[in-house]
């Protein structure tokens, strides 16, 4: 079993995907990291301080996925934890609709109402925003 969820970053996407993986179930502990945190709980979850992931968080959480907006910054974010170790779930929200037959990369996220239709194909670390779509 996973030692729990790490999602780094802490603003406005990383409540949508806090709450996406709380109604996944899949994990016993989330918690946020983020380089300067507003409180230090959020959606009743612990805000770890700190400037990128680390092997102490590592030591703490199995899984993590980025929740940063800028695609460049995601994407060197997704690097280092995968140098890490981190595992990358694609975290799908319980009312998002994923076809069998796409292909979704590691770190991704699907909102609510997101539907991933057959023959699509999505590289690490997309976001699929509430009730978008994206077909073959």
């Amino acid at each position: 079993m996973s030692k729990g969820l790490l999602i780094v970053g802490a603003g406005g996407h990383g409540k949508v995907v806090a709450d996406a993986a709380i109604l996944l179930g899949r994990w016993q502990r989330i918690a946020f990291a983020d380089r300067s945190p507003a409180s230090a709980r959020l959606l009743g979850l612990e805000v770890i301080v700190a400037d990128e992931p680390t092997t102490a968080l590592r030591d703490q959480f199995d899984d993590a996925v980025v929740a940063i907006g800028d695609p460049n910054r995601r994407l060197d974010l997704l690097d280092r934890l995968t140098e890490m170790a981190f595992a990358l779930p694609v975290i799908a929200h319980p009312s998002a609709i994923v076809s069998a037959h796409a292909e979704i990369g590691p770190g991704s996220v699907i909102f609510a109402n997101g539907v991933i239709n057959p023959g699509a194909v999505l590289g690490r670390g997309c976001i699929v925003n509430t009730a978008a779509s994206v077909d073959h």
